[in-house]
């Protein structure tokens, strides 16, 4: 699942940045970039807002960067008077707590 995200949001890259990604000479480097800040955006907003606050950005005309689309996500969000998305990571022993337990039989 996660690697379908990875292409999808390598796709969305290329097309923010358009044509002039040839002439550009770390253009590799920058993809890179960009596709990490679009996953960390992508993990904290939704596909759905994601997806809203891309085209709204490509619309726009604004630069091919994740920062008008990373802004585009803040006014939608505090249009919809939402609480800012707060990232968190724990470490995997935290989260292997919440993982589901089969207790044995108890009438051997």
């Amino acid at each position: 699942m996660r690697r379908d995200l990875d292409l999808r949001a390598a796709v969305v890259t290329a097309s923010m940045l358009g044509d002039d990604i040839g002439a550009i000479e770390d253009a590799h480097l920058m993809l890179g970039n960009i596709t990490a800040q679009l996953l960390r955006l992508l993990d904290r907003y939704g596909a759905a807002e994601l997806q809203a606050a891309i085209e709204e950005t490509l619309a726009s005309g604004a630069a091919p960067h994740q920062n008008p689309v990373r802004l585009a996500l803040e006014r939608r969000r505090a249009a919809r008077g939402a609480p800012p998305p707060i990232a968190i990571k724990l470490p995997e022993h935290v989260r292997d707590k919440d993982k589901r337990v089969t207790p044995h039989r108890l009438d051997i």
